[in-house]
């Protein structure tokens, strides 16, 4: 411990950059942080339509959702999913993989499907860019 506290003293530029990249990092990662959401790697996201009857729902912009989705996606907007909600979580056991900005809307889209009990919900890690990244395909919507 008493060399820890050596290399501070003798480096003290090298310790606050390094305590501020750990600040940033921390900080980051809580920010996408999402309670009562699971997010999954593209290949299990793969693995969870293909082995379980996954409703995948498209919160992304119309213009978003029109460049490429994945197959068998239903489009809403938050505003429709809060009108939609009884329809959506009439099989409170189905699981709903959500793609989205990552943004905000994800957040609020969680909070309305576990507030109406939903119990499995799932989300992409790394959105769509990770799936594409992948070489996994989208399909064109209009």
């Amino acid at each position: 411990m008493e060399q820890f506290f050596d290399f501070i003293a003798h480096h003290p530029i090298l310790f606050l950059l390094f305590s501020g990249l750990l600040f940033v990092f921390v900080l980051n990662e809580w920010r996408q942080w999402t309670p009562g959401i699971q997010k999954l790697a593209p290949l299990f996201a793969v693995q969870l339509i293909n082995q379980k009857d996954v409703l995948i729902l498209d919160l992304r912009s119309q213009a978003e959702f029109e460049k490429g989705s994945l197959i068998h996606t239903e489009h809403l907007s938050l505003q429709n999913l809060e009108r939609e909600l009884a329809r959506l979580t009439r099989n409170k056991e189905k699981p709903i993989l959500l793609i989205t900005d990552m943004g905000q809307s994800l957040k609020e889209a969680t909070q309305l499907l576990k507030k109406a009990g939903q119990t499995e919900l799932y989300t992409i890690s790394g959105g769509l860019e990770a799936w594409q990244n992948a070489q996994l395909p989208l399909v064109k919507k209009s």
